[in-house]
């Protein structure tokens, strides 16, 4: 033996040492690679919704510029051809004297913003009726309170756009963008 209390250091042991160090050492690696996914994915979600908002701001407001303002359907009256819930575009550029029977048009009925089909073109004005409707209107529109004519609708778009149109929409989106981006930087910092 030697000097002092010499130890006898079984191989076995030393062996055991090393795999848990190569364990945690997997382990962690594995952690990693796993934050580094959620950190990409986050950033990836982040990214399109902040696009998405951008890009449907810009749209509307081009839109609106151009003459076509965006309504949306809150009944059923011209189902199954336009949803309730749908967001219509009323480009409001078309003249009251170019309708034609069948086109589909916004018009106001007293607070009540109406998109219903032509059925009728008189002297008196344009008669209209709502498809899933039996009986027509009984407001005949005409170029005082006509807005345009109906040229896309996209089935329950109007409920996004209703939504974020409100104060707990946008604090609902503010909250999770903001949600997002502090999960993001926690994530990266583990990183």
């Amino acid at each position: 033996m030697g000097v002092g209390n010499d130890i006898p250091i079984n191989s076995s042991d030393f062996n055991n040492k090393q795999n848990i160090t190569n364990d945690k050492g997997a382990i962690n690696g594995l952690m990693s690679l796993v934050l580094r996914v959620i950190s990409n994915i986050l950033h990836v979600i982040i990214t399109g919704f902040c696009l998405i908002v951008i890009a449907s701001f810009v749209i509307l407001s081009v839109c609106y510029v151009g003459g076509y303002h965006p309504y949306i359907v809150l009944s059923g009256s011209m189902e199954p051809n336009i949803h309730t819930g749908s967001l219509c575009m009323i480009n409001t550029n078309v003249p009251y004297g170019d309708i034609e029977k069948g086109c589909i048009i916004a018009f106001q009925a007293g607070d009540t913003m109406v998109t219903h089909r032509v059925v009728n073109i008189t002297d008196k004005g344009i008669e209209t009726k709502g498809d899933a409707n039996a009986v027509s209107d009984s407001i005949i529109t005409t170029d005082k309170n006509y807005k345009g004519l109906n040229c896309l609708s996209i089935p329950y778009l109007g409920y996004v756009y209703q939504f974020v149109q409100t104060p707990k929409g946008w604090i609902i989106l503010a909250t999770v963008l903001f949600g997002l981006l502090i999960l993001r930087l926690i994530i990266g910092k583990v990183e």
